[in-house]
């Protein structure tokens, strides 16, 4: 049977002096484009081609905050008769629509122009027309299915006093959905200027790693 302990102050120094705690700024963020395959097109009468391997690439950007992943289990009222207590019945797990990582913005902008380009690649650009003949506008409007370059994975690492990781959230099929606006300000010099990410992902699933042991254990949930 597991309990709350609520001893007093030597029996918490005791357990976290044995155990430790988890600061707050001991983390680690990357990005993963997963790899994925890409059929090979053989013509009748043509010797078999080989598919194609696409593989993984990983982005490591600073990260002034992120959130950790949070679920709810949804639930229905329901009462088997007029005097019944009313029961609530869980029907199925949700996750957060709303996921934010600040990141610290570079000299060159090379984290916002990452993002700018990861939106860019879950659409088509839109075609137009102007006196001067066809152009590609700028504006992109029509998505593109079974893009394997949009959904990517968020790895969060818990990290110890050793730089050690000790857990991991993994967030799967990730994809941005707002950036919002960064802020020039005169009465803050030489302070660096970040930008805030809103992710949609599907689910997340965890990561617990023994240190001794090196063996992780899994858990998580699906949608």
């Amino acid at each position: 049977m597991e309990t709350t302990n609520n001893g007093g102050i030597t029996d918490i120094l005791n357990y976290f002096s044995q155990n430790g705690f988890q600061r707050t700024n001991r983390y680690t963020v990357s990005i993963t484009r997963p790899g994925y395959t890409i059929p090979a097109e053989t013509k009748k009468g043509e010797t078999k081609k080989d598919d194609k391997q696409i593989a993984p690439i990983t982005d490591t950007f600073w990260a002034t905050s992120v959130q950790i992943p949070s679920q709810t289990v949804a639930w229905f009222p329901e009462s088997f008769g007029p005097s019944s207590p009313t029961l609530q019945i869980p029907l199925k797990r949700e996750f957060d629509d709303r996921f934010l990582i600040d990141f610290i913005v570079d000299e060159n902008w090379k984290v916002r122009k990452y993002f700018e380009d990861w939106i860019n690649s879950i659409f088509y650009p839109q075609i137009g027309f102007s006196g001067e003949g066809l152009i590609t506008k700028t504006s992109r409007i029509i998505p593109k299915l079974n893009n394997k370059e949009m959904l990517k994975q968020i790895d969060i690492s818990a990290l110890n006093v050793n730089g050690e990781e000790k857990y991991k959230f993994t967030l799967h099929e990730v994809f941005p959905k707002l950036l919002l606006p960064s802020q020039f300000a005169n009465d803050q010099p030489n302070q660096y200027l970040t930008l805030t990410v809103d992710f949609n992902y599907r689910y997340y699933t965890t990561k617990t790693v023994d240190t001794k042991n090196t063996e992780p254990t899994t858990s998580g949930g699906g949608v």
